[in-house]
């Protein structure tokens, strides 16, 4: 079976380049003080789709015996008809979040943000590098009606 898309947009994953590969995230985060994680980010499917599988470990509560496990997975990709990209994430905790993606103007990096316009609390995660080259992670939360503040944010490291 195949498909005719006149005039298909250009297809903007490549931007995603710089995510490739498997990364760990000795980070800081709630619930307990210390977190460490890891993310690996392949292109799927001939490349029509990208997927990243995240794991995260936080420390345990005091009085815990175990901390919290973070299991997510995100889909990155384009519908053919749009010129942007679009992303889906779910996770053992029940979420799944809608993402629209941005690029910053300058330097690399990307930006997942939810649709402001729908009710609950607004979620960003930003990927951005530094002038040395390094990768960092900020995911952040948003009330209705307020500012993002950063939730779990750290630098991390290809494994």
């Amino acid at each position: 079976m195949s498909f005719y898309v006149k005039d298909k947009p250009i297809l903007r994953l490549e931007k995603f380049a710089f995510l490739m590969g498997e990364w760990i995230s000795p980070m800081s985060g709630e619930p307990g003080e210390g977190m460490a994680g890891s993310s690996t980010f392949t292109f799927e499917l001939d490349k029509n789709i990208i997927l990243r599988k995240g794991r995260a470990e936080f420390a345990p509560k005091p009085g815990e015996k175990k901390g919290l496990v973070h299991d997510d997975l995100l889909i990155i990709f384009q519908e053919q008809e749009e010129s942007f990209v679009r992303a889906i994430y779910f996770d053992n905790e029940g979420h799944t979040l809608h993402y629209t993606v941005s690029f910053p103007e300058k330097g690399t990096g990307a930006i997942f943000e939810t649709d402001p316009t729908r009710p609950g609390p607004r979620f960003r995660l930003v990927y951005s590098t530094d002038h040395k080259g390094d990768l960092w992670s900020d995911f952040q939360v948003g009330v209705p009606g307020g500012e993002f503040q950063s939730h779990v944010k750290g630098k991390l490291l290809r494994s």
